[in-house]
């Protein structure tokens, strides 16, 4: 209980009024508002870009080429027992790309040359679909007389 004075009593029961201003208001709605933007750009933009993927992929034709391994995992298994595909990328045309599939794993090596499968879309971007251990064929010298 207050005093004559205006001051309190140690241990007295006083409630402050709950008050909320305009600004601590705006500042409430600002804060809801983005992240509720952020909820529903994280739920609609999935959707979105892998429409935009699949239309970018669309006529593109399967290439082969020849890049460098840059980093290799083999295949593993996780601590729930599920096995892990094996995981590799690659530096093709300067640039660093993870491969869809990659096959005979045991035969690639980190820094070596691996034969690629891969798609140019519409917009110039690559895509990466297999990496695999690059095989040495002889092919013969022709011979002009």
């Amino acid at each position: 209980m207050p005093q004559a004075d205006g001051r309190i009593e140690q241990g007295a029961d006083v409630t402050v009024p709950d008050r909320i201003t305009k600004h601590q208001k705006r500042l409430r709605f600002v804060i809801l508002l983005i992240g509720s933007l952020v909820m529903f750009s994280f739920l609609g933009a999935d959707p979105i870009l892998r429409t935009l993927r699949k239309r970018d992929q669309i006529g593109a034709e399967p290439q082969v080429g020849v890049a460098v391994v840059t980093t290799l995992v083999p295949p593993r298994t996780n601590e729930t027992g599920d096995r892990m595909p094996p995981l590799a990328t690659v530096r093709f045309r300067g640039h660093i790309y993870g491969a869809n599939q990659v096959y005979d794993v045991a035969r690639l090596k980190v820094d070596a040359l691996a034969r690629i499968e891969y798609r140019v879309g519409k917009s110039g971007r690559v895509y990466m679909d297999a990496v695999e251990a690059l095989t040495p064929t002889v092919e013969p010298l022709r011979r002009t007389k």
